[in-house]
């Protein structure tokens, strides 16, 4: 019986370099988003105390319904605006 030779075609080896210029940029993203995070939670949460505070003219519903789009817009806009500054302040890997 002949023998079958199969080719082994090597990987090109990762650049190390990349991975460790992406595990900082990856680790400051995920601060950001936790922060951003923690803000929406913080308004949500404090809706409905403002519904208490607030003078009985308001409907119960106003402010869950009305403050919340803008609260999540808004934190949509600046977790956005934060995640690119953070990868422009980051260094590029070097192209081959």
């Amino acid at each position: 019986m002949a023998e079958r030779r199969t080719a082994v075609r090597a990987r090109p080896a990762a650049r190390p370099d990349a991975a460790a210029l992406a595990r900082p940029l990856i680790r400051a993203q995920l601060r950001s988003a936790l922060g951003t995070a923690a803000l929406v939670v913080a308004v949500l949460a404090a809706l409905p105390v403002v519904r208490t505070l607030g003078s009985g003219a308001v409907p119960a519903w106003a402010p869950l319904a009305l403050g919340a789009q803008p609260v999540w817009i808004l934190a949509a806009a600046r977790q956005l605006r934060r995640a690119e500054r953070i990868e422009r302040a980051f260094p590029r890997p070097p192209r081959r």
